[in-house]
């Protein structure tokens, strides 16, 4: 809270803006950059710069527009600084006005499909060559963007504002875009550059069956000046939309293999990528809330469900899962962005993972071929049958030697984490590659876990 006074506004800090119910509070606080890090300044009070006709607000000239001063958040305990904070910063009122249709305009449910994208529902209504669509930003249901058709084009001007998003925490416009596939060596991989575009967003337009597609790339954006997008939308499909019993698209499936390293700080040995797509295997639009996947395993060629078990994913709140819906996320093995989803694995033995999706709509239950990616490090060799143990009878006399072997691969650093102990039990063959244990009876072997 500050006070306006001209063409001022004084803040005096700190205010306390989050009670964490853990002893402390989180406050508004002003702080300084001393010996390479913020602490709060002796001087709590703040001064913007404030103009009444177009209502901006601004940092003026000194150090809080420098960041040798910033207003950040900081504990009341200690009084140090959380590590957030904001200097040469602006306010402006948004102005943009919203897109409204018609009254009375009649509206159909569409489906809004993207490379990428989990897909909605919309709602699509014409007026003459002007066509309005409601409810692209899943957040804002009722409003609208507009588009004008031109013979077999649909063009939706770049730029429209879509509305005031307070769930995702931005004001979204409708931005066109163009991508570009950069190589980052650091992490060595590929990924998506987006900028933003100053061509309008066209769709082709069949008459016919009143379907748009094949746009342009277009971005769901937080603002027009700099890429923060929501969605992205990529050959975007507007189509009529009913629900009709469907075979869901198979899955495409990636298997990165990580290895024990990576096993051993709790992260599986490898995970599974894949794109679930919301489409059937005729390219129509499919509802993501009434599809699910399973994931499959060979093992020895044979293949089997692999089930999720709670001992292995520490997260999760039921003692199996066979069967994952579409937009389950545990915080830690299991994950989505879009229709991009990935699984880590926990099971090492079978030379190839699969997924399959499930789609249980128009009162009908229809999955997928299963999808399968190949194992070629760890397990991706067929198993040999298990032979018949032998344990002969061994006697040691009083006066045999007794020694304490032991036996490491050097990685004696274990940190292994798991929901908790498994209550099951098994058989284990351990080989020891040793040849000076030949003919050695071994009285007990202990596994430091």
């Amino acid at each position: 809270m500050g006070t306006i006074s001209g063409d001022k506004i004084t803040i005096n800090l700190p205010q306390t803006v989050w009670d964490t119910g853990e002893g402390y509070c989180i406050e508004v606080a002003k702080m300084t950059y001393e010996d390479s890090w913020y602490v709060r300044a002796t001087n709590q009070t703040v001064t913007l710069n404030y103009d009444a006709t177009t209502g901006v607000i601004s940092t003026p000239d000194g150090d809080l527009e420098t960041g040798l001063e910033l207003i950040g958040l900081s504990y009341d305990d200690d009084q140090t600084w959380a590590g957030y904070g904001d200097w040469n910063f602006t306010f402006e009122k948004v102005t943009d006005a919203l897109v409204e249709a018609p009254v009375g305009l009649t509206t159909e449910t569409y489906s809004l499909a993207a490379d990428g994208y989990t897909g909605s529902l919309v709602k699509v209504g014409f007026d003459g060559n002007d066509v309005y669509v409601q409810g692209i930003d899943a957040n804002l249901p009722e409003n609208w963007i507009k588009g004008t058709i031109d013979g077999n084009k649909v063009t939706f001007k770049n730029g429209q504002y879509v509305g005031a998003d307070e769930v995702a925490g931005s004001h979204q416009y409708l931005m066109s875009a163009t991508a570009e596939v950069k190589y980052d060596s650091y992490w060595d991989e590929y990924y998506t550059e987006y900028t933003l575009s100053d061509t309008d967003i066209t769709f082709d337009y069949d008459a016919a069956t009143k379907t748009f597609s094949n746009s342009n790339m277009f971005l769901l954006n937080a603002g027009k000046t700099e890429v923060n997008y929501l969605n992205v939308f990529d050959k975007a499909i507007i189509a009529p939309f009913t629900e009709v019993a469907a075979t869901p698209a198979a899955p495409v499936v990636e298997l990165s293999e990580n290895g024990f390293d990576y096993y051993s700080y709790g992260y599986g040995w490898g995970v599974i990528n894949f794109d679930l797509k919301t489409s059937d295997v005729n390219g129509n639009y499919t509802l993501p809330e009434k599809t699910s996947y399973k994931l499959w395993v060979k093992v020895n060629g044979e293949v089997k469900p692999l089930s999720l078990s709670k001992y292995d994913y520490k997260y999760q709140q039921i003692e199996t899962m066979n069967e994952i819906p579409y937009d389950y996320i545990d915080g830690w093995d299991i994950g989505n962005s879009g229709s991009n989803k990935y699984v880590y694995y926990y099971v090492i033995g079978p030379e190839a993972y699969g997924v399959q999706a499930i789609y249980r709509g128009g009162g009908e239950e229809h999955a997928s071929e299963i999808t399968w990616a190949e194992v070629t490090g760890l397990g991706a060799e067929i198993q040999p049958a298990a032979a018949t143990p032998a344990y002969p009878d061994a006697a040691i006399g009083d006066n045999d030697n007794r020694i304490d072997y032991g036996f490491y691969t050097g990685n004696e650093e274990v940190s292994t984490t798991t929901n908790n102990r498994k209550p099951e039990t098994y058989d284990v063959a351990v080989k020891f590659n040793d040849p000076a244990l030949v003919g050695t009876l071994i009285e007990s072997i202990t596994f430091p876990l």
